[in-house]
């Protein structure tokens, strides 16, 4: 489903997009619009909704939310592109990204906007609560 060259594409459309809470671009974006536009462009429209609105503080009613559309990885299984990547803040998942392959996963968040980091960057690797894949 989520092919490299279209998956590079997708990422490429959101680079450059500015960082704000609820931002769905396309201008503006945060990491939960990052999700709803990469996986839109594979034909997977995830509802409107935005973890600081909706989740922030109720861990169990978010990860509720994202089981309807992903399951959590095992230990043993591999990262694809187009996994979605939970980070935590404070042993509470609150940030997210897409795998895109080679250790790299785009994102959106407040210092930098859209951008592409390394699962290697220690600023991230330490902060991951776990990785899920889309169900379908």
């Amino acid at each position: 489903m989520f092919d490299k060259e279209k998956s590079e594409q997708a990422a490429q459309d959101l680079l450059g997009m500015q960082f704000e809470i609820g931002g769905r671009g396309p201008k503006v974006i945060d990491c939960y619009g990052v999700l709803k536009f990469y996986f839109g462009e594979f034909g997977l429209n995830l509802p409107d909704y935005s973890y600081v609105e909706d989740w922030a503080g109720q861990t169990e009613l978010y990860l509720m939310e994202y089981a309807k559309f992903f399951r959590k990885l095992s230990p043993d299984e591999e990262l694809e592109i187009g996994d979605v990547i939970l980070f935590n803040s404070k042993e509470n998942p609150s940030h997210t990204g897409i795998y895109l392959g080679e250790e790299r996963f785009i994102h959106a968040y407040e210092k930098a906007g859209t951008r592409i980091d390394s699962l290697t960057n220690r600023a991230w690797k330490g902060k991951i609560y776990g990785y899920f894949r889309n169900k379908e």
